[in-house]
């Protein structure tokens, strides 16, 4: 009996404790488990990690920039009265945005925004596109790496260039610098060709910046922009009227640029027969208006070699010079302001206008030649202006001249 009883109390000690257990198995808690916090954005400028508060957020898909990343990029940022418009500068580039509006004004023109300026945790914050598509700033994005690169590619471009640093520019190129755009500086820093080809190699139009190349007479860089073989060399810009890049290899002009520390500069170009010789190598031919040039700045040699390379001897063009003989007066005209436009005088014409005013030796040396060599003919000249040159080829004891304009009937 005794040892029955033992075995009930410990079968009722078995139950109790298995009860405890689905009891308390009951009362415990689910283990909640929690998403890991988003990855903070790392930012960098002009490629130093840089500490922003608050800094940069994605939201939507979009990065987001507060206003002090703006100004870190050279940026001046205009907050409105209402605290809710900003104004955006830089430059020649000003940017009017709303929060949350669905549009922006860009140089007063609107435009859709496709992500609206939006407030988080009471600050202003603007979609990262507008540094790209506004102000050309590098805006870079790693998704994976959660690595925000900004690049303010003005500033280092300038400074890749003051260092005579390629290696940068390479860099600067491979992470989104308008390659076009780089030629203006390359050639205002007076940098040599292997800029220009790295440029070119990064997909740069060489068009847009060839004229500034031929007047600076960079002579490295205007080789490397028409080795592209791009250039099209009858297709001028605005500034050049009816100039050929010919005549810009002729004058003389002023540049503007900057030195190695980037200060302001100018610097005269003088006349380039290097130039002009790599431009007639790809094919230009000088024109009677490039002949024009060189014979009204009575520079000889210039004057042959466009007839020589080109120019019309019997070719006209607008008209440049006149002769005011009742008041002893000479004009001369450039392609923009030639009087009676669309006028033309034959080169002849013109030679004898210019040589009659002033019969110095370079003027009488360039009628010479364009009669003698080149063979222009004298019918254009009315016979006063026969005879007027008839007497200046006399005084000048310039005896083949002589006989030419007494063939062509001057008396």
């Amino acid at each position: 009996m005794k040892k029955v009883l033992t075995i009930i109390v410990a079968c009722l000690l078995m139950m109790n404790a298995s009860s405890v257990y689905a009891a308390n198995a009951k009362t415990v808690p689910a283990v909640k488990t929690t998403a890991a916090a988003p990855k903070p954005i790392t930012l960098t400028i002009n490629y130093e990690k840089a500490e922003l508060n608050p800094g940069p957020v994605l939201q939507n898909n979009t990065i987001y920039l507060p206003l002090s990343a703006l100004s870190k990029m050279g940026i001046t940022v205009i907050i409105g009265a209402d605290k809710t418009t900003l104004t955006l500068k830089k430059q020649w580039n000003s940017v009017v945005i709303a929060l949350g509006a669905a549009t922006i004004k860009v140089n007063n023109e609107t435009e859709k925004l496709a992500q609206p300026t939006v407030k988080i945790n009471g600050a202003l914050y603007v979609p990262s596109a507008i540094l790209s598509k506004y102000f050309g700033k590098g805006v870079r994005w790693d998704n994976k790496t959660k690595v925000l690169s900004l690049i303010d590619f003005d500033s280092q471009l300038h400074l890749a260039l003051q260092r005579n640093d390629l290696a940068y520019f390479g860099k600067l190129l491979n992470d989104g610098l308008n390659a076009t755009e780089t030629i203006d500086l390359i050639l205002k820093y007076q940098q040599d060709a292997a800029w220009i080809q790295a440029a070119l190699k990064a997909g740069a139009d060489p068009n847009p910046y060839f004229y500034e190349a031929v007047i600076s007479k960079q002579a490295g860089a205007v080789q490397a922009l028409l080795d592209s073989g791009k250039v099209d060399l009858h297709s001028t810009p605005p500034i050049m009227g009816e100039n050929s890049y010919l005549s810009q290899a002729f004058k003389i002009y002023t540049v503007y640029g900057y030195d190695s520390q980037g200060k302001r500069k100018s610097f005269k170009a003088p006349r380039s027969y290097e130039i002009a010789e790599m431009l007639v190598a790809h094919g230009l031919q000088a024109t009677s208006t490039d002949a024009y040039f060189a014979m009204a700045e009575r520079e000889t040699e210039w004057f042959d070699w466009m007839l020589g390379h080109g120019a019309d001897p019997n070719g006209e063009t607008l008209k440049m010079v006149t002769v005011d003989e009742s008041h002893n007066a000479i004009a001369f005209y450039d392609l923009l302001t030639a009087v009676d436009r669309p006028a033309t005088q034959k080169l002849i014409v013109s030679q004898y206008m210019v040589t009659g005013w002033n019969p110095s030796p370079e003027n009488m040396k360039n009628l010479e030649m364009l009669v003698l060599k080149y063979n222009a003919s004298l019918s254009p000249l009315s016979q006063p202006q026969l005879d007027r040159l008839l007497y200046l080829a006399q005084s000048n004891n310039m005896q083949a001249l002589t006989d030419a304009l007494v063939a062509a009937g001057a008396k």
